[in-house]
């Protein structure tokens, strides 16, 4: 706002410059005293440049005059000394003030923007290949993974496992086969005809499980569908017994040579081994370093048993072993069994791929310790991680933290409870007892279980968003330190032994977490994982219509003619597409990648940073980065409930009259029922369990107890079932005497009852 001096100033030379002007203009209107007097030329140059020329002094008088206030105050400015100081005056003001008017150019209330400099946005190319792990199996009866040694044999053999690149990821049974071949020769004795399977469950060889084949065989959209990405495949052989005798390395022309230094013949480095043993020069001077030979054995039998005795004296055993040499030196048909006096609890294939690998005994032995290292920390199935999760972070015995919720305000409860822990971590150390407002029962470890159920289902409804199975973070600045207790939750949970974790997240979201390039990321990420609402309604309607454009007429129409083209730009735009990045059909497949990238991931990488923060409070982000390959929070088919699941945990039901054993029949009838509305999918069982148990799904570990079935007394006040959830203990009616009556009671009590804790 301007000073009022300067307003006042302001003010007093417009009622001057009027006065002049008022002035000047009533001089102009006088007639003219001298017929040589020019006339005012006027401002429109049409009319006045076509005016007759004159030719006389009376002609001359006769100029057009001008009719018009604004074609006058546009003529030329008169020479007079009042003119001239007019002139003068609104010249001046205009340079003092050019933003308040008396002509001249108006300047901007504020300094324009300065064009800032955007980050070059990251465009994704679609790959046009694929590539995954393969292990090319030898045996059309092979059941289970093979073991190290087995591992070894095969790729020996040219079998085994190896990361195999396909130069087209939409390629039929065809093409991946002949792929399969160019890397595993061998299997082309097989015409095509193999199995491809995958591991499930945990230990050393777990059991294979056959991909089924499709009507069109095998093909890479297929396997990509239905498998995770670093899900290892096994190819099984279906003809014949693939060889497993040791494959020679074929030298070509380009193979790096060396020369023997006894013959100095040039060979292939792959054959100078073979070589040496074959070399007569080498053969004859070998007499000669006998001594240096068994000096150096010397030596190395000296560092061995320092090092051994070094290593014996950290572990737990008092006794002293020595190594001993048995006449061959340091031959490694020796190293297997002097490794087995250090490593007892290894096995003997294990040393001997070990000893196979190694240079010295030295070495063996250091590749022993470092693998022993490395495997405390490596899994072979979730229920293996999740043990070794539990494992290192062991609970304080002796001391117990309580917590007290209201069902009420259970969310407020949890929150102030993990951000209590934020500043005290110890408090996750601690066994968890759980208690409920107002309601009868003692925490004997259901109450635990229905306490982080509870817990994860809010995360699960406040937090995240989309499909059931692929859910992403929402989009809220102000909930970022949720997300941060939310990973404390998860990982309280399952050192807890109280959950299965998160099973629920998509996959990119879970690959980005544990480390995954922005390719690899990027690769996981589809249109379908973008929740439809009313802020992404213009997104799925433009990546629908974009993917539909054939040529760059079509993108030219969508992008300038359509009604929303500029809701359309108004989303590149935001989503920082390069600008000197023309958008055609060529750039059509990258726009669509970059837009869902942006959606999917850059927009969301505040809250999943703060996931992850969360996972790290006791652990659990460093541990699954690490066993990368199990997907722990994504959506497993396998762990689905049914009868046939639940009979297997059941201990045997024994009635003693007529109407135990009907109550019985009904509920094995009722387990086996079908779907309905009330209960989707496998929701019956599920809802079964956690009435049974506290628990909405099976625990990775197992039940601590089988499933136990007794029955009420027939008394018309024990219509519906009951449970004790801590012993895992379900009381059946009998009182019914319908099969209808019988299944609705039960349908009242899992849709009432499956939560709460109403019995003592």
């Amino acid at each position: 706002m301007a000073d009022p001096a300067v307003k006042h100033v302001v003010a007093v030379l417009k009622t001057v410059l009027d006065e002049i002007q008022s002035n000047l203009t009533d001089e102009s209107q006088k007639p003219s005293s001298s017929a040589n007097v020019p006339s005012i030329p006027s401002t429109s140059t049409g009319i006045r440049h076509r005016s007759i020329p004159s030719t006389s002094t009376g002609i001359r008088h006769r100029s057009i005059p001008s009719t018009s206030t604004g074609i006058r105050h546009r003529s030329i400015p008169s020479t007079s000394a009042g003119a001239g100081f007019a002139e003068a005056a609104r010249r001046d003001f205009s340079l003092s003030f050019p933003s308040l008017g008396g002509g001249g150019k108006r300047m901007p209330l504020s300094q324009p923007k300065r064009e800032v400099k955007r980050a070059k946005a990251v465009v994704f190319q679609p790959r046009k290949t694929w590539t995954h792990d393969f292990c090319l199996l030898s045996n059309p009866s092979c059941n289970v993974t093979p073991s190290i040694s087995q591992l070894t044999k095969l790729k020996d053999a040219g079998l085994g496992r190896k990361r195999i690149t396909f130069p087209d990821k939409k390629a039929s049974f065809m093409k991946f086969k002949s792929s399969l071949e160019e890397e595993y020769p061998k299997l082309k004795d097989q015409d095509g005809a193999f199995e491809i399977m995958r591991a499930q469950g945990g230990g050393n060889s777990r059991p294979l499980h056959l991909i089924k084949i499709p009507s069109e065989g095998y093909n890479i959209p297929y396997l990509r569908e239905v498998i995770g990405t670093t899900t290892l495949l096994y190819i099984r052989p279906i003809k014949c017994v693939i060889s497993t005798e040791k494959s020679d390395v074929e030298a070509t022309s380009t193979s790096p040579t060396t020369e023997c230094s006894g013959c100095q013949e040039r060979m292939p480095i792959s054959s100078l081994r073979q070589h040496k043993f074959e070399c007569k020069s080498m053969i004859c001077n070998s007499d000669d370093s006998d001594d240096e030979i068994n000096m150096h054995k010397e030596d190395t039998k000296s560092s061995t048993a320092s090092k051994f005795h070094e290593e014996k004296k950290n572990s737990q055993h008092d006794e002293v072993i020595s190594i001993l040499d048995d006449g061959e030196g340091t031959s490694k048909q020796t190293w297997s069994s002097q490794l087995k006096h250090v490593f007892p609890d290894s096995e003997m294939e294990e040393l001997e791929e070990v000893s196979l690998q190694s240079a010295s005994l030295d070495e063996a032995a250091e590749l022993m310790l470092n693998k022993l290292g490395n495997d405390e920390d490596e899994a072979t199935s979730i229920e293996d991680l999740v043990e070794t999760f539990a494992k290192r972070n062991s609970l304080e015995s002796g001391e117990d933290e309580f917590v007290i919720v209201d069902r009420e305000s259970f969310w407020i409860d949890v929150i102030r409870f993990y951000k209590k822990a934020i500043g005290k971590p110890e408090l996750l150390k601690r066994e968890l007892s759980v208690s409920f407002k107002n309601e009868d029962g003692l925490d004997g470890g259901a109450m635990k279980i229905e306490f982080f159920s509870l817990a994860l289902q809010e995360v699960k409804n406040r937090l995240f968003e989309g499909n059931e199975a692929n859910l992403i973070p929402i989009k809220d600045a102000t909930k970022c330190l949720l997300f941060q207790l939310a990973g404390m939750i998860i990982s309280h949970s399952l050192s807890q032994q109280a959950s299965i974790g998160f099973p629920v997240l998509a996959p990119y979201v879970y690959v980005y977490m544990v480390g995954a390039g922005e390719d690899e990321v990027a690769t996981l990420m589809n249109k379908s994982f973008i929740p439809l609402d009313a802020s992404t309604s213009v997104l799925h309607d433009f990546l629908t219509s974009l993917a539909g454009c054939e040529n760059d007429a079509d993108v030219e129409s969508l992008l300038e003619k359509n009604k929303m083209s500029e809701a359309f730009w108004q989303l590149i735009n935001s989503s920082r597409w390069p600008k000197e990045q023309v958008i055609d059909i060529e750039t059509r497949d990258f726009l669509l990648q970059h837009l869902v990238y942006h959606e999917l991931l850059t927009s969301q990488k505040n809250e999943i940073e703060e996931l992850k923060e969360g996972l790290k409070s006791l652990g659990l982000l460093d541990l699954i980065a690490k066993n990368a390959e199990i997907f722990l929070f994504c959506a497993d088919k396998s762990r689905q409930i049914n009868a046939d699941v639940l009979n297997d945990m059941m201990l045997s039901i024994s009635p003693s009259n007529f109407a135990e054993e009907q109550s019985q029949k009904w509920f094995l009838e009722y387990l086996g029922l079908k779907a309905d509305p009330d209960f989707p999918g496998d929701s019956r069982c599920r809802s079964l369990l956690q009435f049974w148990t506290g628990w909405s799904v099976v625990p990775f570990s197992g039940l601590t107890k089988r499933l136990k079935v007794i029955f009420l007394p027939d008394d018309d006040k024990c219509c519906l079932p009951t449970t004790s959830a801590c012993t895992k203990t379900l009381r059946l009616p009998t009182v019914h005497s319908s099969r209808g009556k019988f299944f609705q009671s039960m349908d009242v009590a899992l849709k009432y009852g499956k939560v709460g804790f109403p019995n003592p």
